[in-house]
């Protein structure tokens, strides 16, 4: 899910919908917490520079 949402391996993610990350499980709440069809932004650190990202959570299909 990660390198759909456009993150790479290294990325370090500083902020996610405008919430600081003390700890990894920080950022698996908040995902966890997300509604499906959202963007999520993300501040990461990529390459000595920072940039945001908008992870998109796809819509959940409905089973038959």
């Amino acid at each position: 899910m990660a390198e759909r949402a456009g993150l790479m391996a290294g990325d370090v993610v500083l902020l996610a919908a405008g919430e600081a990350l003390a700890r990894p499980a920080d950022l698996t709440a908040l995902v966890r917490r997300q509604p499906a069809g959202t963007l999520l932004p993300l501040l990461v650190r990529r390459d000595g520079g920072e940039r945001e990202i908008l992870a998109r959570f796809p819509a959940r299909s409905e089973s038959p």
